[in-house]
């Protein structure tokens, strides 16, 4: 005999490098991690790479860890790599052209970057990720699913700054063509068959009652704060550093007259400034560095960090107006670039150089999400601002350095904001980690929030319905924004 059926909500973060799955059980109220993969740590399991391949036979690849990518490496023709940024740069052709990954080729006479191609792809990928999340979770949670039937639904995240775009439904749209992949459950497909395929598809396609929702990334990982009653009202700003992508968004969280939760989401930004787009740059004349140059931004941050303010004080001096500003030391981008050539002899030297240019991108990041932040709020709100950290790269010294040096390095008390605090986000109490160390959570923040069902979550407001507050006279300094230079 069946029991009453339970509601099982996924929570899928499409990241840049790697996808996070977690898991909501909406009748009890509590969420844990989701681990398909097979890799030799547990955390290592629970990171499914971002991409897709094509065998020599034309089948199609993806949904792995990256132990199980090596394996597979060898008989692939085509991988397609960075395909949610490809998927969100379809109606953004500016940040296309700055995106450091290769142009895709035609592939059995389909263009691989047209738009139908690219959403099938993810379609695709996503499709493998949902089956292989499923397939995971009727065998690990025999207790909970015996007798009784599981309706799924599941929700993807979408970067803020798309979000308020055209994007939006082109992301949807692609979740509900995988969700009638899981339905029909083609366990493999050849690149010319999935494309025939889902073009008919797409054409009657329903999207209207199919269970799968988009909603913003970032909105999802201030969840993860806001969905405890402890939650303080205030403004704040959070920082998703991956792979290839660092996404930043501010937003005010509050309590309304009837003691409902409610976000204003004030500014959202996304630039390729993440771990390995940085390494990719720095690698860009020295083959074969990009694995050591990741690793190095993670783990070695304090001795880069040592490095940079070495260079900068021995290279330091007065900036010209219109110069763009490296670091916090104010180094110029102009002096550091006069000053080092790619030099093979000494990767240690030249990737600290470049590492002083990348600061300066990071930097105007987080200096135009608090300005267009700040832009929006009256002095009043200004009292108190708190900054979190997330993603893979939230570990790194550099980056940790880099974002809260941001205030000094760019003047950020002329916008009229006090020095900002960066905190962390605990581990919620409805959350289990499934063993993964919880020094790991932010890895999960994202795809946590995902999972729970949006009926549940506060209300949110995009950055559009939010008008500037014109500014009080001040005095200000030189700051960034007058140079167009790209460090």
């Amino acid at each position: 005999m069946k029991n009453s059926p339970i509601s099982l909500n996924l929570g899928i973060d499409f990241g840049t490098k790697y996808t996070k799955i977690c898991v909501r059980d909406t009748e009890l109220d509590d969420s844990w991690v989701v681990i398909p993969g097979q890799a030799d740590s547990l955390l290592d399991r629970a990171l499914i790479l971002s991409q897709v391949g094509i065998r020599h036979d034309g089948v199609l690849i993806a949904g792995l860890t990256e132990a199980e990518w090596i394996k597979q490496i060898p008989s692939c023709v085509k991988l397609i790599d960075f395909i949610k940024m490809r998927l969100a740069c379809i109606d953004n052709k500016q940040e296309s052209e700055i995106w450091y990954s290769p142009i895709l080729p035609d592939f059995q006479g389909v263009k691989l970057s047209s738009p139908n191609a690219i959403e099938n792809i993810c379609a695709f990928f996503l499709y493998r990720v949902i089956q292989r999340s499923k397939d995971w979770i009727y065998q690990n949670e025999v207790d909970r699913l015996t007798n009784r039937e599981v309706e799924w639904s599941v929700t993807v995240g979408v970067p803020v700054k798309y979000y308020d775009s055209p994007a939006l439904k082109r992301f949807h749209r692609v979740l509900c063509l995988a969700w009638h992949f899981c339905e029909v459950n083609i366990p493999e497909i050849k690149f010319n068959e999935l494309d025939e395929y889902l073009d008919a598809v797409r054409e009657s396609l329903d999207t209207q009652n199919i269970p799968c929702f988009v909603i913003p990334e970032i909105a999802a990982s201030i969840y993860s704060y806001t969905f405890s009653r402890q939650a303080k009202q205030g403004v704040y700003i959070f920082f998703d550093i991956g792979g290839g992508t660092m996404e930043g968004a501010a937003f005010k969280f509050y309590r309304n007259s009837n003691d409902e939760q409610q976000i204003d989401l004030l500014a959202g930004l996304v630039d390729p400034i993440g771990v390995n787009a940085l390494a990719k740059r720095i690698t860009e004349k020295l083959p074969d560095k990009e694995s050591m140059v990741s690793e190095a931004i993670i783990k070695q941050g304090n001795a880069i960090l040592s490095g940079i303010c070495k260079i900068s004080k021995k290279y330091r001096e007065p900036c010209k107006k219109g110069d763009e500003i490296a670091n916090k030391h104010k180094i110029s981008v102009r002096t550091i670039k006069s000053r080092f050539k790619p030099d093979q002899t000494n990767i240690k030297l030249y990737l600290i150089k470049v590492l002083i240019l990348a600061q300066c991108l990071i930097h105007r990041q987080v200096a135009t999400v608090i300005r267009n932040c700040c832009n929006k709020l009256s002095s009043e709100q200004k009292v108190s601002i708190s900054v979190f950290l997330g993603g893979g790269g939230k570990i790194s010294e550099y980056y940790q350095d880099t974002i809260d040096s941001t205030y000094e390095a760019f003047n950020l008390y002329s916008t009229g904001m006090p020095r900002y605090q960066m905190l962390d986000i605990p581990v919620p109490s409805d959350f289990n980690m499934k063993t993964i160390a919880e020094e790991h959570f932010h890895r999960f923040l994202i795809a946590y929030g995902l999972s729970i069902p949006d009926y549940q979550v506060p209300e949110f407001n995009l950055p559009s319905s939010f008008k500037n507050v014109p500014p009080r006279p001040v005095v200000r300094q030189w700051t960034p924004e007058t140079s167009h230079d790209d460090g």
